[in-house]
């Protein structure tokens, strides 16, 4: 069963990239498994240097396309997939591929005495769609079963989803297969208690995973 591709954007934020999954966050190797030389530097993922290195990252994935941007010297590959699939990775490149779902390797492999720079590793999903639109909470239903939850009130403003007079419950109106969401949300005062659930059982106040 192909997976079902969701995102769910809390937040109008410029730097919200609804579809697209960030495998580089710019600033760690969070993810990332490395055998050899690297390091971070303003914002860019160096690879390689005085031995061989090789970057692999591993993720499920559904069918989607695979974007990396970055600059090398020669000799650099890219490998996408159980079988290996070399692709070079030149200088001053934007590498699209396109990738089947599943469990998929991605490794970037550096010759000794070379370099490779990675400004940004993304993978953009195939057929995902949002859940929430930005304007009203169309799709969505409020939690009935609690009168302290039943008082809050949800709006939309600027593209941002509030809640106030307490604390509220909503629930998607669809429901879910096999998925991958995405979350954007901000966070305005400390030791704030809230939460994402999943596979949840319909109208059973947050009977699922958190």
């Amino acid at each position: 069963m192909m997976p079902l591709v969701i995102w769910l954007v809390l937040c109008a934020d410029a730097k919200v990239d609804p579809g697209t999954l960030h495998l580089f966050d710019g600033e760690t190797t969070f993810g990332w498994k490395i055998d050899g030389d690297a390091k971070i530097e303003k914002g860019k993922l160096i690879l390689g240097g005085t031995k061989a290195t090789l970057a692999e990252v591993t993720c499920r994935l559904p069918k989607g396309t695979l974007i990396i941007e970055g600059a090398s010297t020669t000799g650099s590959k890219i490998e996408v997939g159980e079988k290996a699939i070399d692709k070079p990775l030149e200088a001053s490149t934007r590498w699209n591929g396109a990738i089947g779902a599943g469990t998929t390797p991605l490794r970037i492999r550096v010759p000794a005495g070379q370099t490779v720079e990675i400004r940004s590793v993304a993978y953009r999903v195939e057929g995902a769609k949002p859940l929430f639109d930005g304007k009203s909470l169309a799709g969505w239903k409020l939690y009935k079963g609690d009168p302290k939850r039943e008082k809050s009130t949800f709006t939309v403003e600027a593209g941002v989803l509030h809640v106030k007079n307490g604390p509220g419950d909503l629930a998607t109106e669809t429901l879910l297969d096999d998925f991958l969401v995405q979350l954007e949300c901000k966070c305005n005062g400390k030791h704030l208690n809230s939460g994402l659930f999943f596979r949840a059982i319909p109208n059973q106040y947050q009977n699922g995973y958190e």
